[in-house]
């Protein structure tokens, strides 16, 4: 089976990639794998397996806690688990230090500026928090946000995302916006509408804004189907016989 790593249009000063491998399921990490194999596979595909021992592992928390890193203290694993958890947002402005994230359902958005890079969680709740106006308040003290690009993980596309979030404090300006659509008493959120009216408010030009249009779901379901791993926590949920695993991002500076 292969792997295929997608590499958005973030500038030649940088290194990205997002696991987008095909519907044969063979993603980079797998629930009862080997994670950190799997993890060091994915830096050998990216060329920059030399620099595994300094990645930065995010560990989200669905808050709005910002990290800006600016040493190694937060490379690498303690005691099998991330470093850098109860962050939702991570940056840094040192060279040849990769930020990385696994994905699932959720935006996992991949952020370059001239002189820095990092990597933002920004979902239902997070976003509820504000995350991106917390994350780009630090990131353009130093950045342009005309120069500034973003692309997104696969996530989690309308028609499968729906439930009740009335609760949320942004429920009604998301209604405003065109966020939501309400069927049969379900309200289905749009993760990307409401990801890029943040982003296109924070001062980012549309055509920096890239987004690839993967379903994680979709992509799970096809996956499950030929006997591959999903990535969805969703399809996971709604298909019992189904083997979870979960795709990653990354981004470093060069």
């Amino acid at each position: 089976m292969t792997k295929k790593i997608d590499t958005p249009p973030l500038g030649d000063h940088v290194i990205s990639g997002i696991d987008v491998s095909p519907v044969m399921g063979n993603y980079y990490v797998k629930y009862g794998g080997e994670p950190i194999q799997e993890q060091l596979d994915f830096f050998r595909d990216l060329g920059i397996s030399h620099l595994f021992d300094r990645r930065v592992m995010m560990g989200a928390i669905f808050g709005n806690s910002i990290l800006d890193v600016h040493n190694f203290d937060f490379s690498g694993y303690s005691n099998g688990s991330n470093n850098c958890n109860g962050y939702d947002g991570v940056m840094t402005r040192m060279r040849e230090l990769p930020i990385m994230i696994g994905w699932s359902d959720c935006p996992e958005m991949l952020v370059a500026g001239e002189t820095a890079v990092g990597i933002v969680h920004s979902t239902t709740k997070t976003l509820d928090r504000h995350i991106l106006d917390h994350f780009f308040k630090t990131f353009f003290e130093t950045e342009d946000p005309d120069k500034t690009k973003v692309a997104f993980s696969p996530y989690i596309f309308p028609m499968d995302y729906f439930g009740n979030f009335e609760d949320f404090d942004r429920f009604d300006e998301w209604v405003k916006e065109g966020c939501v659509q309400s069927n049969n008493g379900q309200h289905h959120l749009d993760l990307a509408k409401m990801n890029r009216l943040d982003l296109l408010r924070l001062g980012l030009s549309r055509e920096n804004i890239h987004d690839a249009q993967h379903n994680s779901y979709r992509m799970s379901q096809h996956s499950h189907e030929n006997g591959g791993y999903a990535i969805s926590h969703r399809h996971v949920l709604n298909t019992p016989d189904s083997r979870e695993g979960r795709g990653i991002v990354c981004i470093m500076l060069k």
